[in-house]
């Protein structure tokens, strides 16, 4: 009976240390997200906009892999009168993402966006970040999303564009799973042990 107990025992010890966690999956919440705008000059009537797009799940990796995909979408409009002037606004943008486990994480940034009304109804418009938001998860896992300046243009006083994002996913500190060779050698050495004890007792009683 000992000796049977020890053997499950062990086995279930090793199939702890042979066993990997998944990864947990984090998902951007584009309602509890949020873009604000702040004009700071306003010489051309122009008007910026912007919004959400996706909702794409980020797996967590071994190491610090990078997932491209597609965050916001900006579109700016000037007065069809305008004469060669500029708007700028400052931005604010919070990103929140909400893990498999129910825990919701916000992280933000800041930049700005300068729109010029050109001649012929020409509009540019530049967006530009000051820094990369950064998400710390419980877990110890981190993401971090690098948002891509952006410029577009067009005629018509209206143009439109998309700011492209990577995320970066690097997983908390964890234990280092034992190999499967190695695994079963230490099985195979505790049941050889077991096996030297038994005999030995065989003898004894004898």
């Amino acid at each position: 009976m000992i000796i049977r107990n020890f053997v499950a025992a062990t086995a279930l010890s090793l199939a702890g240390i042979t066993g990997t966690a998944f990864a947990t999956t984090y998902t951007f919440d584009a309602g509890s997200s949020s873009i604000t705008f702040d004009e700071r000059r306003n010489a051309c009537d122009c008007t910026i906009s912007a919004e959400f797009v996706g909702d794409i799940p980020i797996v967590g990796r071994t190491s610090a892999d990078t997932i491209p995909t597609v965050l916001i979408d900006w579109t700016a409009t000037a007065a069809a009168d305008a004469t060669p002037e500029v708007a700028v606004f400052r931005v604010a943008i919070d990103l929140t993402y909400e893990s498999d486990t129910g825990e919701s994480v916000t992280g933000g940034t800041r930049g700005r966006v300068r729109i010029v009304a050109r001649e012929n109804s020409h509009v540019h418009t530049t967006v530009t970040f000051a820094d990369n938001p950064v998400l710390n998860f419980a877990n110890g896992d981190t993401l971090t999303v690098d948002l891509v300046d952006t410029f577009f243009w067009a005629f018509y006083n209206t143009t439109s564009g998309t700011s492209g994002s990577t995320i970066t996913v690097t997983e908390g500190q964890q234990p280092s799973p034992v190999p499967v060779p190695a695994a079963g050698l230490l099985l195979l050495t505790a049941l050889g042990g077991l096996g030297f004890v038994g005999r030995r007792r065989k003898r004894s009683d004898a």
